[in-house]
């Protein structure tokens, strides 16, 4: 059995919705923020990337 949080749904909603802009999902580390991305996108059918941004060099530009 997964576990599901509220913003389950909030985040499902907000994917869901027209896209106008792109989503950012941020806050303290070792929350559950990439769970809770990986179960939303499981469960919904639209093109999308994840982008990881620890341990990044301060002098990469890119």
């Amino acid at each position: 059995m997964e576990y599901i949080r509220k913003q389950f749904y909030t985040l499902k909603e907000r994917i869901l919705e027209p896209r106008m802009f792109m989503q950012v999902l941020a806050g303290p580390r070792q929350v559950g923020k990439s769970t809770l991305v990986d179960q939303v996108l499981a469960q919904v059918d639209i093109p999308h990337a994840v982008e990881v941004a620890d341990a990044v060099d301060p002098k990469d530009s890119d």
